[in-house]
């Protein structure tokens, strides 16, 4: 097991369940050994709400999440976070942003598209909404929701002057 706190080069999962670095997908560090135990339990305290919000039931679940940190030309291209072997138990998506103030970087956003549906057949989607990575904010959605990170621009280049986000899942255990 790796030290917590070292970032590595972030991973994506492909539908065939290869988990490997792409940076023409997603370009960022992650660290998947971090805790955040006080982070979980205030998601535990609202998320009956957001629960009820988004049409999702998740009665006795657990989390899965890492930190992850976006610098200078950093992204992640549209995708959604289900599908692939070790991801089908996820029912609830979020994002806690949490950076330097003021902030250093600009772009970052989340940007989640709306579902298109025509005929009863899913396609694909061409309208969103785009949520800025605001310091202490967090952002609750489906994981079947097609998403992105924006390109973030960094002029300092400087690790601690970046986006950092910590990614998670609520997943039914069930399963």
């Amino acid at each position: 097991m790796r030290e917590p706190g070292r970032f590595i080069e972030s991973k994506v999962i492909h539908d065939n369940g290869s988990i490997e670095t792409d940076r023409s997908i997603r370009r960022s560090t992650s660290d998947i050994e971090f805790s955040a135990p006080e982070l979980v339990a205030a998601i535990d305290d609202v998320r009956h709400t957001v629960e009820s919000i988004l049409g999702v039931s998740c009665p006795a679940g657990t989390f899965e999440y890492e930190l992850a940190s976006h610098g200078d030309g950093d992204f992640f291209a549209a995708h959604h976070d289900v599908g692939a072997p070790g991801t089908n138990s996820r029912v609830l998506t979020f994002v806690y942003y949490l950076h330097r103030t003021p902030k250093k970087f600009t772009g970052g956003q989340l940007r989640i598209y709306d579902v298109a549906v025509s005929a009863g057949q899913t396609s694909y989607p061409t309208s969103y909404r785009d949520f800025e990575p605001d310091n202490d904010s967090i952002v609750f959605f489906r994981p079947t929701a097609f998403h992105e990170v924006r390109r973030i621009a960094c002029p300092s280049g400087q690790v601690g002057d970046g986006r950092f986000a910590i990614n998670g899942w609520l997943c039914r255990t069930d399963i």
